[in-house]
């Protein structure tokens, strides 16, 4: 179908500014233009000269017209074939003509990328003719004898030609008629500020910068096609405002000028719905006649450049299969557009297939950091305090619970926020009902009720038993998970949560959701009954399992520790201490595992013994006594002797020697870290004695282990030795590997006491597999930094701190102060041994804070012993200010300062 007219150059050339498309009508479309003379296309194409020839793809067209037309008369052949060949070099010739005219009022040398495409296969149709006709044009009798024989196969191949021009030539003429009208709609919204037909930008940004910098970059710099780039995320993590922030860009204005667009897909459930809002976006003229795909891609096509954000892209997206296929179809189409940059946001972690989307692809927006989080609440807010802090460390930095707390805080004290909190959870943040973005209950509902989540009913029990476990889910035992809850195929059934980005996967191999996630299902999809019972069933007996000398299992309860305290408590708070008839034995020993962690579970302790009377004697006092080591290893110390003393109290009155001998090593320990050794070698003897009597193995080798460390503090080398020996061959004896890893880490200290350095360090590494075995990452970093200590005395300065420097990692992501505070002595020394005096200084002062926080005396007379020898350097001890600088602590300032005086009073 041909939608150009016959026309003179003249009468092209007059046509008024604006009113190009007058060129361009309907017309019949079996009309012929056989009989247009061959001497009007030569007119036309010589017309339309100058601007072909600054038009690539028309000049192709044009040339290829031009050589057809100068060999006509060299051809000998039927009429009738000569007459379609010349009806086709003749509505070419108009095409060319009206387009060079278009781009002269346009002026532009540059032909959208649908059109430059539909020329260059119109090009190649055209040199097929023009290939023909040469072989037909042979004077010779041979020659027109060829002609004759062959004449059946030429015949069809001009056919063939002729259907392919008419085809290409139709498109083309749709194309050019579509591209004319929509420029003259975009030149009369040319004045139409940008910031009126996109959102406006977000005037609070925080902690997305790095990633509005990488998609910037990924805009500029896209060569070979227009960057494809698509932010995915959980409901409620920026990805509108983190894409409104890349349209407002500068840069981006400046290279896209007015043809920026952002089309919401949220109310679009099908493409003709999408289609149907872009026009609308686009401010397009609807033409009846006229497809809304074709207009609107022939619209974007006719920029130079352009870049569309479709917004909420899920909502069309995540649907039944041959939708969701649908979609990617309209999507691959937008993709083609060899000018538009495209931008999508969508809940989730799937992209459609079908694109070649720009590398690197984004990994899924992430919550906001604290810093992040925090500017963003003081700045919509105006105001921080303690109650706003607990606040975004609860919603765990996810942007839309961040900013729906500020805006409440315009209005509500944060402390009262915080009471509203714990009452209502997720339904205490929001502004308004009805809208995802006013409240976050409907956001975390839209995610949900998603149709992957409708596809199979025990998908949201998956999700449900995942809300229930706070430390997630560990991948590799799905199959374990499976056996207990008799959901087939979990994995198949975590796949979609993940999609949806309602659970991701941690470094771990986790399978973890946000914490809101988890409140709001708690609230209304929580666990049934029967995989409620399921689950505390098994929970209980890992509980119950003793790890000590188990590496296997004590690394399935490292993994499972939050999950076992969690399913505990909700067991005690919502039945009772008698629910199970294991239940208190599996507190008691969760506790104890809890200890050697360097855990609290405060709560735990304290819900259980609210139902003391409810327990026996016995449980009563191993509780007291795991408490007890809760609150020694946490360093409350006097919370713990009180624990001890009751304890030892309560097993003296019913005759319970290892309660006894618990509480005696446990008093003990308190001694040691009151830097009374005296007073803790007789408990630790005691326990040693009580321990023996009753016949309890494991109690004599965790007593011969201290009782050593005990000696070698007092230079008792050969006894310490003695004790430590015996106590391995305990351990080794039980198989116990934790005892093992402790007892090798206390020789290795005792042979670097006698300077074998190379045997402590082969002591240190036996200890250091163990423990990483165990998956104790508090004690591989003690080892760690004793083997830091060992390379030190070696002159090995370098590796010394790489090995403390991994050691305090570990440390700080256990959040284990002690342990932090004995790496950082020991990195001063390292530091010191090199004259890195300055540094040394900051280390022993960083170190004395964090035991003074603890109150660790002992340490902190070691940490005061380092910066003594820091400051006899002359250097250092002539400038008091300087000390008094790098001592910012006052307790720790006025102590130096003290010894100084004293010091210099002697000097």
């Amino acid at each position: 179908m041909s939608l150009l007219r016959q026309t003179t150059p003249s009468e092209s050339r007059d046509a008024p500014a604006g009113q190009l498309g007058s060129v361009v009508q309907q017309t019949d479309h079996h009309g012929s233009y056989a009989s247009a003379s061959l001497t009007t296309s030569l007119a036309l194409l010589k017309d339309a000269a100058e601007m072909t020839a600054k038009v690539p793809y028309l000049k192709t067209v044009s040339g290829v017209l031009l050589r057809i037309i100068e060999v006509r008369d060299q051809i000998r052949f039927s009429n009738d074939r000569w007459a379609e060949i010349m009806e086709n070099v003749t509505r070419v010739a108009h095409f060319v003509h009206d387009t060079s005219m278009y781009c002269e009022r346009s002026e532009t040398a540059d032909l959208p990328g649908d059109l430059q495409h539909l020329l260059g296969s119109l090009a190649r149709d055209l040199s097929a003719v023009e290939n023909i006709l040469h072989k037909c044009r042979g004077q010779s009798k041979w020659a027109r004898f060829k002609q004759v024989v062959t004449r059946s196969e030429i015949s069809k191949k001009i056919e063939e030609c002729d259907r392919k021009i008419k085809t290409t030539l139709d498109a083309c003429n749709t194309t050019l008629m579509l591209n004319i009208r929509t420029n003259q709609h975009a030149a009369e919204h040319q004045t139409l500020s940008i910031f009126l037909r996109i959102p406006a930008k977000p005037q609070v940004f925080y902690g997305r910068e790095e990633t509005l910098d990488l998609i910037i970059s990924l805009i500029f710099s896209a060569l070979d096609a227009p960057a494809r780039i698509s932010i995915l995320g959980s409901g409620g993590m920026g990805k509108t405002s983190l894409a409104l922030a890349i349209l407002h860009q500068p840069s981006v204005q400046a290279k896209f000028q007015k043809a920026i667009y952002f089309v919401s897909c949220e109310g679009c459930t099908s493409v003709a719905a999408l289609w149907a809002e872009m026009a609308r976006n686009f401010k397009l003229a609807i033409d009846p006649n006229i497809g809304l795909d074709q207009m609107i891609l022939s619209y974007l096509g006719s920029f130079a450049a352009s870049i569309l954000c479709l917004d909420n892209f899920e909502t069309l997206w995540d649907q039944e299969v041959e939708q969701k296929i649908a979609v990617e179809s309209f999507l691959a189409r937008l993709a083609a557009l060899h000018n538009t940059t495209l931008v999508l946001t969508m809940r989730g972690v799937e992209r459609p297939a079908g694109i070649a989307w720009t590398q690197p692809i984004l990994s899924p927006l992430q919550p906001l950091d604290t810093a992040a989080a925090k500017k963003t609440f003081q700045n919509i807010s105006g105001q921080w305090d303690a109650w706003a802090e607990k606040l975004i460390e609860v919603v765990d930095g996810l942007p839309l619970a961040v900013t729906l707390l500020a805006h409440l805080a315009q209005s509500l004290p944060c402390r009262q926020l915080w009471q509203r909190w714990e009452q209502k959870h997720v339904a205490a943040i929001e502004r308004n009902k009805g809208h995802r973005l006013t409240s976050l209950e409907l956001s975390i509902q839209l995610s949900i009720e998603g149709s992957r989540m409708r596809s199979d009913p025990e998908i949201l029990s998956v999700l449900s038993i995942l809300c229930t476990l706070p430390g997630g889910l560990i991948l590799n035992k799905t199959e374990q998970y499976e056996t207990i809850t008799k959901i087939t195929d979990m994995i198949g059934k975590l796949l979609p949560l993940q999609q949806s980005s309602l659970v991701y996967i941690t470094p771990d191999n986790v399978l973890q959701t946000h914490p809101l996630i988890r409140y709001y299902c708690q609230a209304h999809h929580p666990l049934s009954l029967t995989l409620r019972n399921v689950i505390e069933q098994y929970y209980i007996e890992l509980a119950l399992k003793q790890s000590d000398g188990k590496a296997d299992i004590y690394k399935d309860k490292s993994l499972e520790i939050q999950n076992i305290g969690s399913i505990l408590l909700d067991c005690l708070k919502d039945k009772s201490a008698l629910a199970y008839p294991s239940l208190p034995e599996a507190v008691n020993i969760h506790g104890k595992f809890c200890a050697s962690r360097g855990i609290l579970a405060q709560p735990l302790f304290e819900t259980i013994n609210s139902q003391f009377h409810l327990l026996s004697i016995r449980q009563q006092t191993k509780i007291m006594n795991t408490w007890g080591h809760c609150f020694l290893e946490t360093d409350n110390w006097e919370f713990a002797k009180q624990k001890f003393l009751e304890a030892l109290d309560c097993s003296q009155r019913f005759k319970d020697d290892i309660g006894q001998g618990d509480a005696y090593y446990g008093l003990a320990d308190v001694y040691v870290a009151e830097d009374k050794l005296d007073i803790a070698m007789e408990h630790f003897q005691k326990a040693l004695k009580i321990h023996q009597q009753a016949s309890h193995v494991q109690g004599q080798g965790k007593a011969l282990t201290q009782i050593g460390s005990m000696l070698l503090l007092k230079n008792k080398v050969e006894e310490a030795e003695s004790c430590l020996l015996a106590s391995l061959k305990i351990h080794e004896e039980m198989n116990d590997s934790i005892g093992q890893a402790n007892n090798l880490n206390t020789l290795g200290n005792l042979y670097l006491h006698k300077w074998l350095y190379n045997e402590s360090i082969e002591y240190y590494n036996q200890a250091l597999n163990l423990y990483e075995i165990l998956n104790d990452s508090v004690y591989q970093g003690d080892v760690l930094t004793n083997l830091g200590q060992a390379h030190q005395l070696l002159g090995q300065y370098d590796y010394a701190e790489q090995l403390i420097q991994k050691a305090l990692i570990l440390q700080k992501e256990a959040k284990n102060e002690r342990g932090k505070g004995y790496a950082i002595d020991c990195l001063a020394k390292v530091y010191l041994d090199q004259g890195k005096l300055d540094d040394a200084l900051a280390s022993y002062n960083a170190a004395l804070d964090i035991h003074v926080r603890r109150n660790d005396k002992a340490s902190q007379a070691q940490s005061l012993q380092g910066l003594g020898h820091v400051l006899k350097i002359p250097k250092i001890w002539m400038d008091k200010d300087l000390i008094v600088r790098f001592l910012v602590t006052p307790i720790i300032a006025s102590i130096v300062w003290t010894w100084l005086e004293i010091i210099g009073e002697k000097g």
